[in-house]
């Protein structure tokens, strides 16, 4: 039953939100439980896509069906489904997979596989200076100092070369001078502070000191260009004499040769496999494959990225090791970002730069959440630990209730007793830190990690609180597990269930299940191999007589080289049939089948003419039109059971004819 508000309740629950602020007003209650404009607003423009005209016909149709949906779910939760373990687990796991979604992918995962594909479009040219830092955790300082002269120095004035050759510890610069040349994202693991001073350093500009895994590094950035991408290519390579000798120059009249006759129309393939000198692409006709920037020598990659069109080939290029000929296959651009979403996604997660994300959002979280730590409480357990605390032994003893850190105040706190149970669960973790870190920088590592993850435990609660649109999903969520378990209950169970009702159900409407006339088929088979002896003595005896007297016939001996079966079939579920005249004898076209080897000859055996169905026949047909029925039932059920009330006023506001 349905009544509108009156206008003084309308206008005392605009009062209300306006005085609270933050309050949604509602369309629509059932049995008291109110429904916002929101929600309604969301799940009517989701549901209808480009279609979501709000029209008052459409709104109005919609508003029926969600009203239906709602006293679906007030019936489940006084059936007390929301309390079943089982459901109860299966919408924990689903939060757990949103929430994950919703914390990480939206704030770490997404922006960072962005980032890469930006990255991925430009190609930076840059000069670099690494001074390694010391190993086994000592102090930094001195490697610091280096790189920090180093750098005074190259802005100076002094020359780039002159410095990485006397300062680098990178084991190229003493022969390149520091020039690595173009390079592209994502940069090797462990240098993503170094990727971002290389895309985030003017043209022209001196990078700050950035640290890395293993060194300090500067760079100078001395060119930009749009990322070459991938060129796919095969190449005819003859190699250079290793003494210098004057052999040289006869390797390159062999590529000039080589190249002439190219030009003449030569075969490349052929060429390559006869005369390459690269023993593993000279068999598959010079095949390399596909390939970036920094896979080959620069004369090499520029020759390859300077063809302009499949299956045109360079100049003869030289290289330190010897000349070369160059042909494109294909090239592979870097792709469209929604093209290339899911795997840069996938690619950020495995990647370090995915932590450094996740530590970045942690302190962003941190700061919102007015996040708190007793250093002293920490300080004080970890002097405690002993020496085999990074060992299997290790066990933790009973600590008192001291709180670790919290989360808006007391909103929620994590106690030491928190951590020691962590240690206990991650000894894994532990015990891999021995001989790496003594016992006070382990736990205290440890406990970065600890404080990390109880920060996205404390997140995930305030989802529903800090997200409206997780909060609308995990509502839709639970409330469709609630409708799917009620209906299952109330409707497709007892369709099945109840035998009585659904055998009054078809006696009522019996005359809804009706066969059209159908045809009983004997159907013979025999093997393809038979087909020359067996066939046409078949076909001729099988109209005028019997299924017993052909196999008699044909099968002497206990012999089975005629199989028969009979089928029926209704007018108007196979053309096939249809086709052919229903008359008793008549035979059908034979039926091949490749795959069994065999062919199948059908006869009309004899004609069954239209009729009434009875419930064993009809059984799928009644059951689910019982089940609609019983549907129309439970919802006018519900309609007597549970008052709706709707706000005319706010669902007039909806309306945009």
């Amino acid at each position: 039953m349905i009544r509108s508000l009156s206008l003084a309740a309308v206008l005392m629950a605009a009062a209300t939100a306006f005085a609270q602020g933050d309050q949604q007003q509602t369309l629509f209650t059932v049995d008291g439980t109110p429904v916002s404009v929101e929600e309604f607003d969301y799940i009517y423009a989701k549901t209808n896509g480009d279609s979501a005209d709000y029209s008052r016909a459409s709104l109005r149709e919609y508003l029926e069906l969600y009203e239906r949906f709602k006293l679906k779910v007030a019936k489940a939760r006084d059936m007390g489904l929301d309390t079943v373990p089982a459901l109860q687990q299966e919408l924990a796991g689903y939060r757990r997979q949103l929430a994950d979604s919703y914390l990480v992918d939206q704030e770490v995962t997404e922006p960072m596989a962005r980032e890469l594909w930006d990255r991925k479009q430009t190609d930076v040219d840059v000069l670099h200076i690494a001074v390694d830092l010391p190993k086994n955790g000592a102090d930094t300082m001195a490697s610091y100092a280096i790189i920090e002269d180093a750098r005074r120095r190259v802005l100076a004035g002094e020359t780039w070369g002159k410095v990485a050759r006397e300062v680098s510890t990178d084991p190229s610069a003493k022969r390149n001078g520091g020039e690595v040349g173009f390079v592209t994202a994502p940069l090797p693991e462990g240098l993503y502070a170094l990727e971002n001073a290389v895309y985030n350093t003017e043209l022209g500009k001196v990078s700050d000191i950035v640290r890395s895994d293993r060194a300090y590094h500067i760079v100078k950035v001395v060119d930009r260009r749009p990322a070459r991408g991938e060129v796919e290519a095969a190449h005819i390579f003859l190699r250079k004499p290793k003494d210098g000798s004057d052999d040289a120059g006869a390797v390159k009249a062999r590529i000039d040769s080589i190249y002439a006759a190219l030009r003449a129309g030569a075969d490349f393939e052929a060429l390559a496999t006869a005369l390459s000198d690269d023993s593993r692409s000279a068999p598959r006709g010079g095949y390399i494959g596909f390939f970036g920037i920094n896979r080959y020598e620069r004369s090499l990659e520029d020759a390859a990225f300077g063809i302009e069109q499949d299956g045109a080939y360079s100049e003869p290029v030289e290289t330190r090791v010897g000349w070369h000929v160059v042909k494109r296959i294909s090239r592979r651009r870097v792709a469209d970002y929604e093209d290339s979403r899911g795997e840069l996604m996938a690619r950020v997660k495995r990647l370090p730069r995915f932590q450094f994300g996740r530590r970045r959002m942690v302190r962003r979280l941190h700061r919102e959440y007015d996040f708190r730590e007793n250093e002293a409480v920490l300080d004080g357990y970890v002097a405690t630990l002993p020496d085999s605390f990074l060992n299997y032994r290790w066990r933790p003893g009973p600590v008192d209730d001291a709180v670790l850190f919290s989360f808006n105040g007391d909103e929620r706190r994590v106690k030491l007793s928190d951590f020691t149970d962590y240690l206990r669960r991650n000894a894994s973790k532990r015990i891999r830190m021995e001989g790496v870190a003594e016992v006070p920088q382990a736990a205290r590592r440890l406990y970065d990690d600890f404080v990390l993850d109880q920060t996205f435990v404390y997140a995930e609660t305030r989802l529903d609180k800090d997200n409206p649109a997780f909060y609308n999903l995990m509502r839709e969520y639970q409330e469709g597990i609630l409708l799917f378990e009620a209906t299952k209950q109330n409707v497709w169970d007892k369709a099945g269930q109840d035998t009585t009702g659904l055998q009054a159900f078809f006696e009522a409407n019996r005359g809804d299940y009706r066969w059209k006339d159908r045809v009983v088929l004997d159907v013979y088979t025999i093997d393809i191999a038979d087909q020359d002896e067996l066939y046409q003595p078949l076909v001729k005896f099988v109209k005028k007589n019997g299924a017993q007297a052909v196999l008699a016939r044909f099968n002497a001996d206990d012999s089975t080289a005629v199989r028969h079966h009979t089928r029926t079939v209704e007018r108007g579920t196979e053309p096939t049939v249809d086709k052919v005249k229903w008359k008793p004898g008549t035979n059908m076209a034979p039926q091949i089948d490749k795959r069994t080897k065999e062919i199948r000859i059908g006869v009309v055996r004899e004609v069954i003419p239209a009729g009434a169905k009875e419930l064993s026949e009809a059984r799928g047909y009644v059951i689910a039109d019982y089940q609609d029925e019983l549907e129309r039932r439970w919802v006018k059920e519900l309609e007597n059971t549970y008052e709706v009330s709707l706000n005319d006023a706010a669902f007039e506001a909806l309306v945009r004819d």
